[in-house]
């Protein structure tokens, strides 16, 4: 078998070389909100929850540094260059001196679940075992994440019956192996969504099969483990009500499956969101990075008062506003901050490649999808979709917007599999090798323009 009919070889191999490139090359925070998650790292390796104000000197000194040195970047047209690069590297830990940390407002972000930062605070608890200086507790939480993610993603894909060259195509976008390579919670929620999704799939199509107690317990593991990612993503484990009952070893064994793999994880989830309510929004209002007034409390008591005003605001943003067109965009070809992006231009030949293969998948179930499977899997994206705009309008969009503001692209990439069962197959008649080459194709192009983008930013 060669890598290009072996769609877990080929993601493999190109998310590992693309993805540590990146991984080395992109800079300290120049990840989507990284500052705000190497915070929420250290609070979770160091056994602060519910979150903390202070850190050693040394990690306050790095986030003030080098957000300074992102931001001119940014504005000013100021690269990296080597002697800042040194400097970040001489910055000391000074684990026993405690300072501020600098941007207090940014913890109105740091909401997500600890179970969401496992693989990167992992990474950072190692470092400080080591006494690692702060840079190096970034990069080794950024590996740490990395290698977790994309282990998951390869077992997805390994273990797919059918769906395995959309999948590899989908995990291989220029967003995705970027969300791979830098600190972040999307790395382990795509990474356990796609494992979800592949767990349920494999199920479905082999009825004939049962399902043994270790493939029961690991179900029942990562579906709680998804739930807790990201709160926008908590009912995915609803997913399970489509497995078949044939392979169950009793009505029991069904039920105590079913129930173990939905309700602990929502409610805790739920519990965790009301706890995080408590702690960073109750009675606070705050200004975003756009310059708009939020108040969660207000924009809450109004959802409440006003469904039907806010159904609209919904059904605007969906459709009478850029949120499609901007979301494939973000979706395809964005890297970390919204100021950072691929040329539009590539978005036609990547998005027109990825179509191609979505309908072209040689890889097909024996038997198509039912109406049920294909209203259950619709009536979670369009319920996933709606939460998570939910919870922007609620922090991130100003009081009783018209239009629900800071959705990007990247956050529809957990629920991309569960659109699979809804596409046509063989539409374009694709072999095998011939999917491969065009995923090859695809993400060598889309990955080395990536890592050219990244060095045109910051380095030049």
């Amino acid at each position: 078998m060669t890598m290009l009919t072996s769609p877990a070889r080929l993601f493999l191999v190109f998310a590992g070389i693309f993805g540590l490139s990146l991984l080395m090359l992109v800079p300290p925070f120049g990840g989507a909100d990284e500052p705000m998650h190497f915070e929420r790292t250290y609070e979770v390796a160091t056994g602060n929850f519910l979150g903390t104000t202070e850190a050693p000197a040394g990690i306050s000194l790095l986030l003030e540094r080098n957000l300074a040195a992102v931001d001119a970047s940014f504005t000013r047209d100021i690269p990296f260059d080597w002697e800042l690069i040194r400097e970040l590297h001489a910055i000391a830990l000074q684990q026993n001196e405690m300072t501020p940390l600098p941007h207090p407002e940014r913890k109105i972000m740091a909401i997500h679940n600890p179970l969401s930062y496992l693989p990167a605070a992992v990474g950072f608890r190692i470092g400080l075992w080591l006494e690692l200086d702060p840079l190096y507790l970034l990069y080794l939480s950024r590996l740490a994440s990395f290698l977790v993610g994309i282990s998951l993603v390869w077992l997805a894909i390994r273990q797919l019956p059918a769906h395995a060259y959309r999948l590899c195509m989908v995990a291989l976008l220029p967003t995705s192996v970027f969300q791979f390579a830098t600190l972040t919670v999307d790395t382990f929620t795509i990474g356990l969504a796609f494992l979800f999704f592949a767990m349920v799939t494999r199920h479905c199509t082999q009825p004939s099969r049962p399902i043994t107690h270790r493939q029961s317990a690991a179900l029942i593991t990562v579906s709680f483990l998804l739930a807790q990612c990201k709160s926008a993503y908590l009912i995915l484990p609803l997913l399970v009500i489509l497995l078949p009952r044939e392979i169950f070893i009793s009505n029991r064994h069904r039920l105590t499956v079913l129930f173990l793999s939905m309700f602990p994880g929502i409610v805790i989830s739920i519990g965790w969101l009301l706890l995080a309510r408590q702690e960073y929004f109750d009675g606070i209002d705050y200004q975003t990075w756009a310059g708009l007034e939020v108040n969660p409390d207000a924009q809450i008591w109004f959802i409440l008062t006003e469904p039907f005003t806010y159904l609209l605001v919904l059904l605007r943003t969906v459709f009478a506003s850029p949120w499609f067109p901007d979301s494939m965009i973000g979706m395809t070809i964005s890297l970390g901050w919204s100021r950072v992006t691929l040329p539009v231009l590539l978005f036609v030949p990547l998005f027109a490649s990825m179509v191609v293969v979505l309908v072209g998948e040689p890889l097909r179930l024996q038997t198509p999808p039912t109406l049920r499977q294909k209203a259950v899997q619709t009536s979670i994206i369009v319920m996933t979709i709606t939460i998570s705009l939910t919870f922007l309008y609620i922090q991130w969009t100003q009081l009783q917007g018209e239009i629900i503001k800071g959705f990007q692209g990247r956050y529809l990439l957990p629920i991309l599999p569960l659109f699979f069962c809804l596409l046509p197959s063989k539409v374009v008649p694709l072999t095998p090798q011939r999917c491969g080459k065009i995923i090859a194709i695809m993400a060598f192009v889309g990955l080395g323009a990536s890592i050219v983008k990244i060095i045109e930013q910051y380095y030049i």
